[in-house]
């Protein structure tokens, strides 16, 4: 019980108030048992540098709660960086991770990109391709071959 209240004391600490960090919790219970050091401190503080609010925060964690299961350097920060790159801004990141439950892992980033260079190699507006993944993502997670 020690650690969870240390976990609760770290949210709060970073500006969560108790129905962020209820709402959090109720998607990711074992987040009370993470370590904060090694797993919830570079990941929050990863999001916060981005720019993204506190509100966005939550959000993102809410819709993602699996986010902490992955590995900040080799799959969470590459996934994020390839999102902004293709959708322009925070804002369309937060959009797309709050409507699409499956955090994009390595492979998935690899088949939007893939389908993003398809489409733009045939003239499609970057404006149309970006509207279109906020509004269908599944289809761009798709494999290249059967895009």
């Amino acid at each position: 019980y020690r650690n969870a209240y240390l976990v609760i004391g770290f949210l709060q600490e970073k500006g969560l108030e108790k129905p962020q960090i209820k709402k959090i919790i109720s998607c990711l219970p074992k987040l009370l048992t993470y370590r904060i050091k090694t797993n919830l401190e570079p990941k929050m503080s990863y999001f916060l540098e981005l720019g993204y609010s506190v509100s966005d925060f939550v959000d993102i964690i809410s819709a993602q709660p699996l986010v902490w299961n992955f590995a900040l350097n080799s799959t969470v920060r590459p996934a994020i960086e390839a999102l902004r790159e293709i959708l322009g801004s925070n804002h369309n990141v937060v959009s797309l991770l709050k409507a699409f439950r499956l955090m994009p892992s390595r492979s998935i980033i690899n088949h939007i990109v893939r389908n993003v260079s398809f489409l733009r190699a045939r003239g499609i507006p970057i404006e149309t391709i970006q509207k279109r993944i906020l509004q269908t993502p599944a289809a761009f997670m798709r494999r290249h071959e059967v895009f």
